[in-house]
């Protein structure tokens, strides 16, 4: 989408200069992501391309969702939340992580689509944006403990040889 170059800077285009800013600060961010996106979400990959739109999707994942998990504080956060919504305070007194870094994590979370807020009064709620990354946090947990439990009888397995020998 292109618009003509005087569309943000005449107030008559778009309300007030407020109004203008923001819509010029999510323009930009939807700009920024438009050909990963259109080509992950558009178009139907021909099988030449088919390399090229998952190399696209792969590296939103990575900027969207990796690097959103990438600090095991979020990773408690997440499932924390999973359990129904928190205000930052009791996020940082249940998992006895600084209230400053918990609101840094939650900005990340909020960031990526991972978490939502609702404000109530002067409190700020946090909840689950999508509970399927808890169902993706436990596959990856199970995983971890299957590597784990096998790394373990390889261990066992290899002592049981030395003491034969």
């Amino acid at each position: 989408v292109r618009l003509p170059t005087n569309f943000l800077k005449s107030p008559t285009n778009f309300g007030t200069a407020t109004q203008q800013n923001l819509f010029a600060f999510f323009f930009t961010k939807l700009y920024n992501l438009d050909k990963l996106v259109y080509n992950c979400i558009c178009n139907h990959p021909k099988e030449d391309n088919m390399a090229k739109t998952l190399r696209d999707e792969i590296n939103i994942l990575h900027a969207q969702v990796c690097s959103g998990l990438a600090d095991p504080n979020r990773i408690l956060i997440l499932y924390e939340l999973a359990g129904g919504s928190h205000n930052v305070s009791d996020l940082a007194a249940t998992l006895d992580i600084p209230q400053p870094t918990v609101s840094r994590h939650l900005k990340i979370l909020r960031e990526r689509d991972m978490v939502t807020a609702e404000r109530d009064g002067q409190s700020v709620y946090y909840s689950l944006a999508d509970k399927r990354v808890i169902q993706a946090l436990d596959l990856l947990r199970a995983m971890l403990a299957d590597s784990l439990e096998n790394q373990i009888d390889l261990a066992r397995s290899a002592s049981e040889s030395i003491r034969n020998e």
